[in-house]
């Protein structure tokens, strides 16, 4: 995959995954065939390192990535862009969590002790 292009597109694809995307709004839920398709494309594992079975992608990359979902159907984009969001926090949770609520070293509370 190019940067440039980063998912497969032609028009046979782009009107397929059209198609489901009508079912999908009509239904109310996204349709077991546009699920398998996610899987398979790892368009939920945007963020996700490859060692855990993810595409890696840089912010940019992937806002690429989001914008060519997007561009099929918005609310696809949007569904996406949510659920590989959502793995991103996931990964950074541990780190930010330590970062925000681990106690402060006795150095630091003296630093601001009146």
């Amino acid at each position: 995959m190019s940067k440039k292009q980063l998912l497969a597109l032609n028009k046979e694809r782009i009107n397929h995954l059209r198609k489901l995307c009508k079912d999908a709004e009509k239904k109310g839920s996204l349709p077991n065939a546009l699920l398998k398709i996610a899987y398979e494309e790892k368009w939920f594992k945007l963020f996700l390192p490859k060692v855990y079975g993810g595409l890696e992608l840089d912010l940019p990359e992937a806002l690429r990535y989001e914008e060519q979902l997007a561009y099929i159907d918005g609310s696809l984009g949007w569904t996406i862009t949510l659920c590989a969001g959502a793995n991103l926090l996931r990964a950074t949770y541990t780190a930010i969590k330590r970062l925000l609520f681990s106690p402060l070293p006795k150095y630091a509370l003296e630093a601001v002790a009146p």
